[in-house]
């Protein structure tokens, strides 16, 4: 009886899995954290930039889960989004003092 609850939703007719789709989800969940927490270490940590950690974090949070959703919704495509972990450097150095050209 359970099973034929699952019959109905989108990905049995793509040829997809409950378990398969339930690993996907829990790995994009997985990448996700680590993304928001390296923000906050990259862009709040080690080099001073006088940007608090815990902002980092709950704006990259905040902003991937409002994306995410829009994607999901809108479009209709199971795609996370995410700040790009590469422009934290760019960021981070063009911040602090030591290192800044403008």
């Amino acid at each position: 009886m359970v099973l034929d609850v699952f019959s109905t939703l989108p990905f049995v007719e793509r040829g997809s899995s409950f378990w398969t789709e339930f690993s996907g989800g829990m790995t994009t969940f997985f990448a996700m954290c680590y993304i928001m927490v390296l923000n906050g270490v990259i862009i709040g940590g080690p080099y001073n930039t006088g940007i608090p950690t815990t902002g980092v974090f709950f704006s990259t949070a905040l902003a991937s889960g409002i994306f995410t959703t829009m994607m999901g919704l809108f479009v209709n495509v199971p795609v996370a989004l995410a700040p790009g972990m590469g422009l934290n450097g760019c960021v981070t150095v063009c911040y602090h003092p030591a290192f800044c050209i403008f």
